[in-house]
């Protein structure tokens, strides 16, 4: 341990923001305060990016309290066979090591559920490779929350996840009903290990290999594995993807040109049918104002005429009692003429 602490140091001020990976596998005296001051406890180190130390029992968890403290951006985390290392370890882990992608617990037989559920809630949409093997407390709990919160897993190990015990039999083991849900969260999981986990069966796995595309049975170990040609689907399949997804899109532009066309048609359309409609109103105001200018003036013709008939009228009826008047005067002259000749005529006789 002196080496490591020597190399450190205990008094430098700047905190450990660069470190990205680290390998305390095996390093027996490693336990949950360790764990606690990687999630930012307190502490100090030099700017490096990797630290490795394996197989050292001298190595114990003042060298990782003095180097690193606070790795915000730590993303390899190797503690295989810390056998330490809890629940509580790993919680405080994560609650400042949010940018895990890879992270090793290979044989910490303390971690069980609480733990890997805690990593998938902080670790959401970043962890891409988790080994819990021979973590016996592990069991479907922690499959569902990877499922629900690490949908770009692609590896795991779950190798001799069974509970041997009543003590470790902290909730159900790892089943197949935890492994669908677990394939169906992680569409691109394409390495799992289930060796000794008893209540998973062949056909189980089998079935499971069927749903995926890119996966066949290993030969090693009781799981699958990424096919041989599995990149080249892979391309194909998003080639196919992308030519389907422009072809959507051409479609739906066609689609929207045609609606676009469509609306500018119905709105011309519309405005044809405004400007004849009002071309319509227009003559309809004009034909009545035309038949009452007709009505005006067929009555004014009316007046007029019985105005004319009225005085020609009064003027033949004027002129035809100035006729009257001269019969009559002439009547009474011719009257006075005759009396007068008779009384002529009869002083003669």
């Amino acid at each position: 341990m002196g080496w490591l602490v020597g190399a450190v140091g205990t008094g430098g001020g700047e905190w450990c923001r660069y470190l990205t990976s680290l390998d305390v596998s095996h390093v027996a005296r490693v336990d949950d305060v360790g764990m606690s001051y990687l999630g930012g406890g307190g502490g100090v180190c030099a700017s490096s990016s990797r630290f490795r130390k394996g197989r050292a029992g001298g190595v114990v968890n003042c060298a990782i309290v003095g180097g690193t403290v606070g790795c915000r951006r730590l993303e390899y985390l190797n503690c295989e066979g810390c056998h330490k290392i809890t629940n509580e370890g790993v919680k405080s882990l994560v609650r400042g090591c949010g940018r895990l992608k890879v992270l090793n617990l290979y044989q910490c037989v303390k971690v069980g559920d609480g733990g890997i559920v805690r990593v998938a809630e902080r670790c959401r949409g970043k962890l891409q490779s988790l080994n819990v093997g021979y973590c016996r407390r592990v069991s479907d709990a922690s499959l569902l929350s990877l499922a629900e919160y690490c949908g770009n897993l692609q590896a795991l190990n779950l190798e001799g996840c069974c509970c041997s015990s009543s003590v470790d039999n902290v909730g159900s083991s790892v089943s197949e009903a935890g492994l669908c849900a677990l394939v169906r969260g992680c569409a691109g999981l394409s390495t799992l290990n289930v060796t000794g986990c008893q209540n998973v069966t062949r056909n189980g796995l089998l079935a499971l290999i069927e749903g995926l595309r890119y996966v066949r049975e290993a030969e090693r170990f009781f799981g699958f594995v990424p096919r041989d040609d599995a990149m080249e689907q892979k391309m194909r399949d998003q080639f196919r993807m992308i030519e389907d997804s422009a072809a959507g899109k051409i479609q739906c532009q066609a689609r929207n040109n045609s609606l676009r066309r469509e609306s500018i048609a119905i709105r011309e359309e519309k405005r044809w049918n405004r400007a004849a409609l009002r071309v319509q109103i227009s003559y309809s105001c004009y034909q009545k104002r035309r038949r009452r200018w007709e009505r005006n003036m067929k009555r004014k013709k009316n007046t007029f005429s019985i105005l004319i008939q009225s005085v020609a009228r009064m003027f033949l009826s004027k002129r035809k009692a100035k006729l009257v008047l001269q019969e009559r005067d002439a009547m009474r002259q011719n009257d006075a003429s005759a009396i007068y000749i008779q009384a002529i005529f009869r002083g003669y006789t």
